[in-house]
């Protein structure tokens, strides 16, 4: 498929028509050129609440998956610690790492239910 288009299509549309499409592509957050496209091609066209619900939803994935790079480095040293000295870790750096996961299941906990809520709001939209 080429990347340059060269082909133009005129359409004449009823006024309710016209507004019905600039409401759609609206609602899609995007141009009117690559709604079309997308609408001619089958694609999906999800509003743009529910993109940006999504998008949302990644930053939290994204910032979940850094603390728990965090909670993880900070497991390796005490392991570390633990092999060289041949010590426990002290009882404090335990606790702490259990609050950070405790936080983190709580963080998932909530991302999970706003996944559920989303693909509720799909399957409702689509009967």
């Amino acid at each position: 498929m080429s990347r340059k288009r060269h082909k133009a299509v005129t359409v004449r549309l009823s006024e309710y028509e016209w507004n019905s499409l600039e409401e759609r592509i609206e609602e899609s957050g995007q141009n009117k050129q690559s709604y079309m496209i997308n609408a001619l091609l089958g694609a999906e066209i999800a509003p743009k609440e529910e993109i940006n619900t999504w998008k949302e939803i990644a930053g939290q994935f994204s910032e979940l998956i850094k603390q728990l790079r965090g909670i993880a480095t900070n497991i390796n040293q005490i392991a570390h610690k633990a092999n060289a000295t041949g010590e426990l870790p002290l009882i404090n750096a335990l606790e702490e790492i259990n609050e950070q996961v405790a936080e983190i299941r709580k963080a998932g906990d909530q991302i999970w239910l706003s996944l559920r809520q989303l693909i509720a709001k799909q399957k409702v939209m689509q009967e």
